[in-house]
């Protein structure tokens, strides 16, 4: 602010006091002292010094006063008791009339009880009195401030308005002042009266008291830690700023709130998206704005910002964030250790705490197997300082970094903790390192893994953007590897889908559905693959539930040139048994029953060659069967197929007069039965879809083994049954029956028993594996029930042509 060098004080001051006396003067001796100043010609003089009540010495002081061209005096409005009215105390009405100016010379004290300003209004009830140096500053500039337009109140109590700012021009001692002592001084120089003459004349004299410890002190802005400003300093402060309208106004109304609002609205905004370390210096940065914006204001308009709310709120906002910022890392954390454990528990075992479970013994012992040593936990733990001492000779890098690594394994040592000592959010975010590496490792080898597959995989989004592709999968489409942003029918369509399928449909049933598919198909090339396509599962973002389509599918391709050659090759073996081995055997057994010459050596031959062209005979039914992926189904009633199978054994029951019963749905006479197996009338038949050569060849094995395996002059039972989904066979012997021990391996190729008793009619052990096929081959089943000593049931089991809901 400008300090005006017409305004001068006048201060009674220290050395004053000790020459004329302690404060109060008598007011003879300050009507002295006014005429001294009348006699250097001042502009205008003004007292800082209140004149309430009257003295017997009142007579020169109203005489010095009348003297006085431009005089101004003070007002004061007080508390009669605390809590009480107030009064206005005027100067005394003698002196009173002869004062030019007249006005209050308060100030106010904030909350910090500094003083920063005053009220240009103040009065009883009404603010009519302004300040003393409103009224001087009017009057030596003529240009009024404006009035106050507050209405009167009924009250006692004071009233203000208009309240100012004061700049003020530095701390105090600032203004000059020229000591009373020297104006009151008889014996002055002539020097001296010069230097007041020049000092005085035309100029705005401010008479107050300036000594330490007397009259009104107050602090000021500039004050910091030296001496409080006297009033009359503060009133010469105040009146330069008057006359050269530099006095500060409050910025009022809701200016202040909404620029902090917008403060607190640009960091709220700015923060989440900044980085941590720029994050701190702009918030520095916002908080130093309010300062900046009200200096800059305060500068050129000399309007002033209330700064300490704003500035405040903008940097409570920095550890308020920080704080907030801290809690998503832990809660993500927290969260994400959990999940990354929830997940490693579905490819590791896992031991009660949650944590994988290590066999460390066995692991020591691989450990000490690979490097030729013999370590424990103990050993394992002090071999950091020197590894090379856990045996004679020394490691190779790639012994030296599996020791680290096991080491870091089987002792569960973990890296050394980065950030603060004892942070528990550096220890968390170490914990999560740690876990991540692992996470990282398992997927290196996962994928690792798939790359190095023999069979092809690829994995495909939901959408079709192919996610991976190994080399063998390559490799089978005989494809440069597409771009990963490329979607995978480019390389799928290669493949030739299912007849009436395209690619689409099959992911629509996988991802969709959730369902898997398979099936073989050929490349390009014609190569042969065998193609599975299964859907990889999810969980919902917001939740634990499944997703309810798949997000993933994967599609394996099995490259099946090698099994092909195989199958023609058994092929070939089968053709070379059929015609080579077969035929030989055909064409001794031939000549031997052709033959008049009759011996027991030649019916010894025939056995055995019989023999043996009935075991191969039903390896290569057998044989043919299993290789078969699909073969002629036609309707076909089941029961004309049991009477014909019943037919074709009739010969050999006789043989061991076996009689065949034929129960359920056969109930009937066998000679009725046979009669009606050329009749198409049959009341009510069940009809399958089927093979029905495979099925009565099944038969025949079924009813051989019953009566092969029953004593002479017994009986077989065979039944048929139906429900809503199938039809049951039921072939009853009442023999030998099956030990239970090998009831589980009779279906097995080639098994015979280990029983004396059914040694002599033991087989090649095909006939019920042979069944077995045939069963699974018709999505049916076939079970045994048997008891040693009492016989066995067999029971065929075949699903329905039109099964009943």
């Amino acid at each position: 602010a400008t300090r005006d060098p017409r305004i001068i004080i006048v201060g009674i001051d220290d050395a004053s006091l000790d020459q004329y006396g302690p404060w109060p003067w008598p007011r003879a001796v300050q009507a002295q002292l006014l005429t001294r100043l009348n006699e250097y010609n001042p502009e205008l003089i003004a007292f800082d010094i209140i004149y309430a009540g009257e003295t017997a010495t009142d007579a020169a002081l109203v005489k010095a006063a009348a003297e006085t061209p431009e005089l101004a005096l003070p007002l004061m409005v007080e508390r009669l008791r605390v809590d009480e009215q107030h009064v206005e105390v005027l100067p005394f009405p003698a002196l009173a009339e002869h004062a030019d100016l007249l006005g209050h010379i308060h100030v106010e004290l904030d909350d910090d009880a500094i003083t920063r300003g005053t009220y240009l209004y103040q009065g009883v009830g009404q603010p009519h009195w302004p300040h003393l140096m409103a009224a001087i500053a009017t009057k030596l500039t003529n240009q009024p401030f404006p009035p106050c337009t507050e209405p009167p109140q009924a009250t006692l109590f004071i009233a203000k308005c208009h309240y100012i700012g004061v700049p003020f021009a530095g701390p105090s001692g600032t203004y000059p002042a020229i000591s009373a002592a020297m104006l009151l001084d008889p014996d002055k120089t002539t020097t001296s009266d010069a230097l007041l003459r020049q000092s005085l004349a035309n100029k705005t004299v401010l008479v107050g008291l300036t000594a330490a410890g007397v009259g009104d002190r107050v602090t000021s802005p500039l004050s910091g830690d030296h001496t409080p400003m006297s009033g009359v300093e503060f009133n010469a402060n105040l009146l330069s700023a008057m006359i050269h309208q530099q006095t500060i106004q409050p910025l009022a109304g809701a200016i202040p709130l909404v620029f902090a609002c917008l403060l607190v609205i640009v960091c709220s905004i700015c923060l989440p998206r900044l980085k941590p370390g720029v994050m701190i210096m702009t918030t520095a940065a916002l908080a130093l704005t309010p300062i900046v914006v009200s200096a800059m204001l305060l500068a050129t308009t000399w309007l002033h910002l209330p700064v300490a709310t704003a500035a405040v709120t903008v940097a409570a906002i920095y550890p308020v964030w920080s704080w907030r910022r801290h809690e998503i890392a832990w809660q993500f954390i927290q969260s994400e250790l959990a999940r990354i454990d929830d997940e490693s528990a579905t490819w590791a075992a896992a031991d009660a705490s949650g944590g994988q479970s290590l066999d460390t013994n066995a692991l020591l012992e691989n450990l000490n197997a690979l490097l030729g040593c013999k370590l424990d936990l103990e050993t394992l733990a002090a071999t950091e300082n020197n590894p090379d001492s856990i045996r004679s000779t020394a490691l190779s890098a790639a012994e030296a970094a599996l020791l680290a690594d096991a080491k870091l394994t089987l002792t569960h040592q973990q890296e050394e903790q980065t950030g603060l000592p004892g942070e528990i959010l550096a220890a968390q975010i170490s914990q999560l390192e740690l876990r991540a590496k692992e996470v990282r490792d398992g997927r290196s080898v996962g994928l690792a893994g798939l790359g190095r597959m023999s069979a092809g995989v690829m994995i495909i989004s939901a959408l079709g953007q192919l996610r991976f592709l190994n080399a063998a999968a390559v490799k089978v489409l005989t494809f440069h590897e597409p771009a990963r942003e490329e979607l995978a029918f480019v390389a799928l369509e290669r493949i030739t889908p299912p007849l009436g399928q395209t690619w689409r449909d099959i992911m629509r049933q996988v991802v969709l559905q959730q369902e898997g598919v398979e099936f073989e198909g050929h490349t390009p090339a014609q190569q042969p693959v065998y193609v599975s396509a299964a859907p990889l599962p999810g969980l919902a973002v917001d939740s634990e539930e499944p997703m309810l389509y798949a997000p993933h599918w994967v599609v394996t391709l099995s490259d099946l040139s090698a099994i092909k050659t195989a199958q023609a090759q058994r092929e070939e073996a089968l053709a070379f048994l059929s015609h080579d081995i077969r035929s030989p055997l055909t064409s001794v057994l031939a000549l031997i029953r052709n033959s008049e010459e009759t011996s027991t050596l030649l019916n010894k031959i025939a056995q055995y060659t019989q023999k043996s062209l009935s075991t191969s005979e039903q390896f290569l039914q057998l044989s043919r069967l299993e290789l078969q992926d699909s073969f002629e189904m036609y309707d076909v009633a089941i029961d004309q197929v049991i009477y014909n199978a019943v037919e074709q054994v009739f010969f050999l029951s006789q043989e061991k007069n076996i009689e065949i019963n034929l129960l359920g749905a056969l109930d009937e006479s066998s000679e009725t039965a046979y009669a009606k197996q050329g009749d198409d009338s049959l009341d009510d038949p069940t009809w399958l879809i089927a093979n029905g050569e495979l099925i009565e060849r099944a038969l025949v094995n079924l009813l051989g083994n019953a009566i092969k395996y029953s004593t002479p002059n017994n009986h077989i039972d065979v039944a048929l049954s139906l429900d809503s989904q199938a039809v049951s066979i039921d072939i009853r012997d009442y023999g030998h029956g099956i030990p239970e021990d090998e009831i589980d391996h009779i279906f097995a190729p080639f098994f015979r028993s280990s029983k004396q008793q059914l040694a002599v009619n033991r087989g090649a052990g095909l006939g019920l594996r042979f069944v077995k096929t045939v069963a699974e081959k018709h999505a049916g089943s076939i079970s045994v029930d048997s008891t040693w000593g009492k016989g066995s049931t067999f029971t065929l089991r075949l699903p329905r042509a039109n099964p009943e809901p």
